[in-house]
């Protein structure tokens, strides 16, 4: 069975610093969120998120392409762009 992926809105994107996520969790299941870069290596983990918006803060992390995940009922995925 193939498993359904859902959007992430990831903005603004591409970003600097704050990057803002929102996705469909009306029942405030606990999701885990994962990042990685394009290599696919995990480069920032939050979990417990229960919210339908959370912010990411990028102190960190180098410019280029990212794979946002969240993982819970459900799997969300979007991409980032951080300047």
């Amino acid at each position: 069975a193939s498993i359904e992926l859902h959007p992430l809105n990831i903005y603004p994107n591409p970003s600097n610093d704050i990057v803002n996520v929102a996705f469909d969790n009306k029942n405030q299941t606990k999701y885990l969120m994962r990042m990685f870069n394009v290599t696919g290596q995990e480069v920032m983990r939050i979990e417990n998120i229960t919210d339908s918006k959370f912010v990411i803060e990028n102190e960190n992390l180098s410019s280029g392409y990212y794979t946002i995940e969240l993982s819970g009922d459900k799997i969300f995925r979007g991409k980032i762009v951080l300047k």
